[in-house]
């Protein structure tokens, strides 16, 4: 009977130190997966804003060739533009700013249009659509 009682001290002395060894280290592993977790969202979000930063360089250099009467480079870069802009769009379909950018490509056929005829007033389309990136940029940079 004694040897019963000394045994099952022992199983818990060594149950009751393991959850003393365990504990802590389950702790600090959960919370170190939380902040994982949220690193890899903010990461996320920091590649988004680059990525739509990049874009609205982009659309710098097309309304600088637009402006200066450049209407064949205009062209190509507006080709790579709008295609750039899809790509996004197709990257995350479920991003917020999703939205946003298929109404920018809404505009693509009225401004491949414009730059074909050489129409001046594509740059006020051109510049409309600068606003609104830059809208994006500043809330994907919050």
């Amino acid at each position: 009977m004694l040897r019963k009682i000394r045994l099952l001290l022992w199983v818990l002395i060594i149950g009751f130190a393991y959850m003393l060894g365990y504990w802590p280290q389950h702790q600090e592993l959960t919370a170190l997966q939380n902040e994982n977790g949220q690193l890899r969202t903010q990461l996320a979000s920091a590649q988004a804003a680059g990525r739509v930063a990049r874009l609205e360089n982009e659309l710098l250099q097309l309304i600088e060739q637009t402006e200066t009467r450049n209407y064949g480079e205009a062209q190509k870069l507006s080709n790579t533009y709008f295609d750039d802009v899809r790509k996004e769009i197709d990257r995350d379909r479920g991003a917020a700013y999703s939205g946003k950018l298929e109404a920018i490509l809404t505009r693509r056929d009225a401004v491949t249009a414009g730059l074909a005829r050489a129409e001046a007033p594509t740059a006020g389309i051109l510049r409309q659509t600068l606003g609104e990136m830059r809208e994006l940029v500043l809330v994907l940079t919050r």
